[in-house]
């Protein structure tokens, strides 16, 4: 089955790395095409990424302490919240103190 290339660019840089290669814009492209579909193939999915990222955080949490550095950030953030008086009591909507 044949392949027609319409667009004058790409036309143009399969002439330009086949003469490089000294080799035929046939060659070329489907050199091009098989280093392409083994990148990708080879590629991680989605799902091996996410979970490369998940260890990779869980290894610098701090197994000594038990906590993770953003545990003990959010710790010490609610315990600055606990110390601000509320303008509010009950179920009564915040209203703003001029």
């Amino acid at each position: 089955m044949a392949l027609y290339v319409k667009d004058v660019e790409v036309d143009r840089l399969a002439g330009r790395l086949a003469s490089l290669r000294r080799t035929s814009k046939t060659e070329v492209v489907r050199q091009a095409l098989l280093h392409e579909l083994e990148r990708v193939e080879g590629a991680p999915s989605l799902v091996d990424q996410g979970v490369a990222f998940v260890r990779a955080l869980h290894a610098r949490t701090l197994p000594a302490q038990g906590r993770s550095p953003i545990r003990r950030s959010l710790t010490g953030c609610t315990a600055k919240l606990a110390s601000v008086p509320l303008l509010y009591k009950g179920d009564d909507f915040p209203r703003p103190t001029f």
